[in-house]
């Protein structure tokens, strides 16, 4: 699904909404849906079909946005109660990297992307990922990691916004 998004050729003002309003989604679970978790009692087949169609969506939305999606993965697999905070994390990571192989494939098929021009953000999105594993397997707790990425998530609110509400 991921794939079939990044091949969707969105106005650049619906992206910026799509992306603005998932933004906002996350932000609110990071800072007011703390401890809330949705005790489902599903089955294996349930539990299958119901990760399939999530997967699905979240891939989909990944793909248009252009990220990786374990943003919105990881809150959904704790809020259903469909893993633990370990067993998300682990399942985000292999996630995203599927979700950004697909999506940037996608995005190279059917648009011209010069990738030399992404250099610089792919050398910072490496060192960031490097630096963020360290401080959170190794100086941060969860919560305190968690409420770093908030804090990015809505600077990044703030400046789409500012973009939204310019034009």
């Amino acid at each position: 699904m991921a794939y079939l998004g990044g091949s969707l050729k969105l106005p650049k003002e619906i992206f910026y909404w799509i992306l603005l309003i998932s933004l906002v989604f996350v932000a609110a679970r990071i800072y007011l849906w703390q401890d809330t978790k949705i005790q489902l009692n599903l089955g294996q087949k349930q539990k299958i079909l119901l990760s399939l169609i999530a997967g699905s969506i979240l891939g989909l939305v990944a793909g248009i946005v252009g990220i990786g999606g374990g943003i919105y993965l990881v809150p959904l697999i704790i809020i259903l109660g469909l893993g633990t905070g370990k067993e998300a994390a682990a399942c985000a990571a292999i996630f995203i990297w599927l979700n950004s192989c697909s999506g940037l494939l996608s995005r190279l098929q059917h648009n011209s992307i010069d990738l030399t021009d992404y250099i610089p953000l792919i050398i910072a999105v490496l060192a960031g990922g490097a630096l963020g594993s360290f401080m959170g397997s190794f100086k941060f707790s969860p919560k305190i990691m968690e409420k770093i990425l908030g804090a990015v998530i809505l600077v990044a609110i703030l400046f789409l916004t500012i973009k939204l509400l310019s034009k």
